[in-house]
């Protein structure tokens, strides 16, 4: 039986780390753009139920938890940037924090990134 027609379950931990990873790359690859489940499953080479497996067994959680954990993680980052509390900041977060920035101003509360940014923090407790 070779590695493509194994089960689930019968597949080893390294493989599913490894699906894990192909699929966190895309996500990171794709910041600003909505990910879908489907789209993860074919960047990581797997069926959707197989991604859901290997997110489980590796992170502990869906996929779709993790595409959210991701994301308020990136904008934690991002706000932190805004706020000058870290040092070098990499295009994807100075993307993001640009577009919380632009969303907090169109909503009328631009004003309020640092309280986003502290909000974010005690949220996901990174």
């Amino acid at each position: 039986m070779t590695a493509n027609t194994l089960r689930d379950t019968e597949r080893p931990v390294s493989s599913r780390r490894q699906v894990v990873e192909r699929a966190e790359a895309f996500l990171n690859a794709h910041v600003g753009e909505p990910i879908s489940i489907a789209a993860l499953s074919r960047a990581a080479g797997v069926s959707e139920r197989s991604l859901r497996n290997a997110f489980y067994d590796v992170r502990g959680m869906s996929p779709k938890r993790s595409v959210v954990r991701t994301r308020l993680a990136q904008v934690r980052r991002a706000l932190s940037d805004a706020q000058g509390t870290r040092g070098a900041v990499t295009k994807r977060e100075r993307f993001i924090a640009r577009a919380v920035r632009d969303v907090l101003t169109l909503l009328g509360i631009g004003f309020l990134a640092a309280a986003v940014y502290q909000l974010l923090v005690g949220t996901i407790g990174m």
